[in-house]
């Protein structure tokens, strides 16, 4: 679940505080930051790079922790309350900086008390995109005992459709990066395999397309990128992963921790 923001006004959000005291009692136990557009990362960069960011006020970043991000939209600036990382904590919801801009997750994983999540993404090392999260960023997560999960979109790549050997290589850079106890998966897309049938590439491609448009996606992207493996777009693809680690030598004890043992590991501390 993410709390997004617009227009806030200066000094804080009381409505967002509102919301996430409703939310919490719903049983959300996991928030994230993002602005209303899908068109940048929440922070100052973004797929367009800085110049992109309005300058002046609106330009001066301060620490995640007395809630600021930028609509870069619409240049505004938007305000969360001081202390919102902490209440978070104090409520026992997990901080999910997926979305975040590089200061964003550095400014979030530092502000927490409780182990944080990076819920998908990738290693900005193998694919050197704002969606993807450098090493400095998962090492820190790492030291706070968080775990950031490896997106199945082709953020995993800059140029080709990314399959799962992409997915297998982001996997072991974080390990090697972060350790194994920090890594899962954050595919960001359906449980049940995607249905190519009927007019779904026709309606594939304008969305490509779309996303071109908004800078989400380079030009030169293929036409038909999909949004999913197309080599894991199946009904056993956690198995076919486990397979895939195990025979690349990764022990039963570590898969079981990629596929699901460490993102329970965070929610069980955050949650309490």
């Amino acid at each position: 679940m993410t709390l997004t923001h617009r227009r806030a006004p200066a000094g804080g959000d009381g409505a967002s505080l509102r919301r996430r005291d409703f939310l919490r009692g719903t049983g959300v136990a996991a928030l994230g930051a993002c602005v209303p557009r899908p068109r940048e990362p929440a922070g100052p960069t973004g797929p367009t790079g800085p110049a992109s960011v309005p300058t002046g006020a609106a330009a001066r970043w301060p620490p995640f922790s007395a809630g600021v991000t930028i609509d870069a939209a619409s240049g505004v600036n938007v305000v969360w309350p001081d202390d919102m990382v902490e209440r978070l904590n104090a409520a026992r919801v997990v901080v999910d900086l997926a979305h975040g801009a590089q200061r964003t997750i550095h400014d979030g994983i530092a502000a927490s008390k409780a182990p944080a999540l990076i819920s998908h993404t990738g290693c900005r090392a193998l694919s050197d995109l704002p969606r993807c999260t450098p090493d400095a960023e998962l090492r820190m997560l790492a030291d706070k005992g968080g775990v950031a999960g490896m997106i199945f979109w082709p953020y995993l790549r800059t140029d080709t459709q990314p399959m799962a050997i992409d997915l297998i290589r982001h996997i072991e850079h974080a390990i090697q990066v972060a350790g194994e106890d920090h890594v899962g998966l954050g595919s960001d897309t359906s449980v049940a395999p995607v249905d190519r049938a009927g007019t779904f590439e026709h309606d594939n491609r304008a969305m490509v397309a779309d996303m071109v448009d908004q800078g989400i996606f380079a030009r030169g992207r293929p036409a038909d990128l999909y949004m999913f493996l197309p080599d894991l777009n199946v009904a056993d693809r956690y198995e076919r992963i486990g397979a895939l680690l195990s025979a690349r030598g990764h022990s039963d004890a570590r898969i079981a921790k990629i596929l699901g043992g460490n993102f329970a590991r965070v929610l069980r501390e955050g949650w309490g």
